[in-house]
């Protein structure tokens, strides 16, 4: 077979195929998928820093909202948000199906927090931060999550 590697940059590369910036660079699954397909590197969309604090601003935003912007208001009813990489799911039942794990640990995040507040509301969120979204996971959600047994009747 032909020996196609070259050098780019500095770095030694097996092939010339470089897959320039763009939306196929955007997630992890699409770049294995690149590699697979035979190329080599891979050049990243910039960042630029207006653009990370505006998304950070919409976060904390957002955020803002949930907890009514009030920190005696969230030791009165103590909530977890448990940031997520990558977008945020269409609605709560494709987050149970696709990311059952994450509603899981919530759960038990929460049932922690219950025994130390026995008398408070514990709530429970996930932050998706490529989004950013915030999805609220009702408490029979993360009841069903600690004791899946209880949806089948057993």
């Amino acid at each position: 077979m032909t020996d196609l590697s070259t050098g780019y940059l500095g770095m030694r590369l097996r092939n010339p195929l470089v897959v320039s910036a763009s939306p196929l660079s955007d997630r992890i699954e699409t770049l294995r998928q690149l590699e697979a397909c035979g190329a080599a590197a891979v050049v990243m969309r910039s960042l630029f820093e207006e653009q990370i604090e505006h998304e950070s601003f919409d976060l904390h935003e957002l955020l803002e909202q949930w907890t009514g912007g009030n920190f005696e208001a969230q030791d009165f009813f103590p909530a977890i948000a448990d940031y997520k990489t990558g977008p945020a799911p269409r609605n709560l039942e494709v987050a149970q199906s696709r990311y059952g794990s994450y509603v899981a640990q919530l759960a038990l995040y929460r049932s922690v927090l219950m025994r130390l507040y026995p008398d408070r509301p514990v709530r429970a969120a996930l932050v998706w931060t490529e989004t950013p979204e915030l999805m609220e996971i009702p408490a029979a959600a993360l009841d069903l999550a600690l004791n899946p047994a209880a949806s089948s009747g057993a």
